[in-house]
């Protein structure tokens, strides 16, 4: 058999996103609020943080950003998500919304605008897709030149949103 033949019967291998240049994990980990003990959960295909939030956690669940997730429902304190390959962002959420606890938190981390790619889920779509699942974002932490963490978490009826008016899953008279 030529040699053509059997790497075209091989299977194909997947290709890691870039990344970029990546923060010191000592100063992006801490910032995600890993504890001892923390339920906690890395969903994509890049496992940089894994050891570090092992570590830390004691345990760390993890999923292909294929859907459905293999993660239990209700659970997980402390999500991870790596959205730097196509998927659909509004299922994705709604299942991280599924595994996450109601007390925890969801970070996703997507490109920069400046690095945005075609095809790849923008911050803009996840922030659409959270708010369409009740949460809402909570912060924002630059862990690259090329990628950015948001935490995204439970929205509380009654809040305010930064605008100063009332936010939650019921409506309000004033």
């Amino acid at each position: 058999m030529s040699v053509a033949r059997e790497v075209s019967r091989s299977k194909p291998v997947q290709s890691l996103p870039e990344l970029g240049e990546i923060r010191p994990l000592e100063e992006i980990i801490p910032r995600f609020g890993a504890k001892p003990g923390t339920a906690t959960a890395r969903v994509g295909s890049v496992t940089v943080f894994d050891r570090a939030l092992q570590d830390i956690t004691g345990a760390l669940a993890t999923s292909a950003l294929k859907l459905p997730l293999r993660l239990q429902e209700r659970k997980h304190l402390l999500v991870i998500a790596w959205l730097l390959e196509p998927v659909d962002t509004g299922g994705l959420m709604r299942a991280l919304v599924r595994s996450s606890h109601p007390d925890g938190s969801i970070w996703v981390i997507s490109y920069k605008k400046v690095h945005e790619r075609p095809g790849i889920p923008t911050a803009d779509d996840v922030l659409k897709a959270a708010l369409g699942a009740g949460w809402v974002d909570a912060k924002i932490l630059p862990i690259g030149n090329m990628l950015q963490a948001t935490k995204y978490m439970e929205r509380r009826p009654g809040a305010r949103s930064a605008s100063g008016g009332l936010r939650g899953r019921s409506s309000y008279s004033q």
